[in-house]
């Protein structure tokens, strides 16, 4: 799914969705503060 300016994306996303230009890989890791997830843009 590709979200724009007018939408949120979700709280998890998951692989294969796409935020503006990123496609997200995969979840790196999260802590007490937030969530890191790797994410590629089109080349």
């Amino acid at each position: 799914m590709y979200y724009d300016d007018s939408t949120l994306p979700s709280l998890t996303p998951e692989p294969g969705e796409r935020i503006r230009e990123y496609e997200i890989i995969g979840k790196i890791g999260s802590g007490g503060m937030a969530t890191v997830y790797k994410a590629r843009t089109p080349c």
